[in-house]
């Protein structure tokens, strides 16, 4: 049983953004009545779990050791990181990949090693190290 708290914070997280909403005594504490002014205090943040952009995320990674920029490309989105935690229940995966691939279990949770670079291939995308073998091969064509 929640016990009612007298000021805080509540986090509301969609797909698309984050509402930061503190509160006291039962009332929202804030002045902003727009999304462009909660963007400027940072009440609304465009990180949600399913549609954010990797590369929305951070500039640079360390990726096997080595640091790395992420690439500026819709190649992978936050639901295929929860997709891989186990955090995203299928039933609110309700977006399509960055690359209209099948989210099914057969291509993002199949086990074997070979499979699991084949999950983590729109990750890996971002980076520049494309793992999947057929990703690999396009990548040589086209550069």
């Amino acid at each position: 049983m929640a016990l009612p708290a007298r000021e805080g914070l509540l986090l509301d997280i969609g797909s698309t953004t984050t509402d930061v909403i503190a509160f006291r005594r039962g009332h929202v504490v804030t002045e902003s009545r727009s999304d462009a002014h909660r963007l400027a205090t940072g009440e609304l943040v465009y990180h949600g779990v399913a549609r954010t952009p990797l590369c929305a995320l951070a500039r640079r990674i360390e990726w096997k050791g080595v640091p790395h920029n992420v690439m500026n490309e819709f190649f992978a989105t936050t639901a295929d990181v929860y997709r891989l935690t186990g955090e995203l229940d299928p039933a609110h995966d309700q977006h399509p990949s960055a690359d209209n691939a099948a989210k099914d279990d057969r291509h993002t949770r199949a086990p074997g090693p070979h499979d699991r670079a084949r999950r983590a291939r729109r990750q890996c995308r971002a980076v520049g190290s494309l793992r999947a073998g057929v990703a690999r091969s396009a990548a040589g064509r086209t550069a």
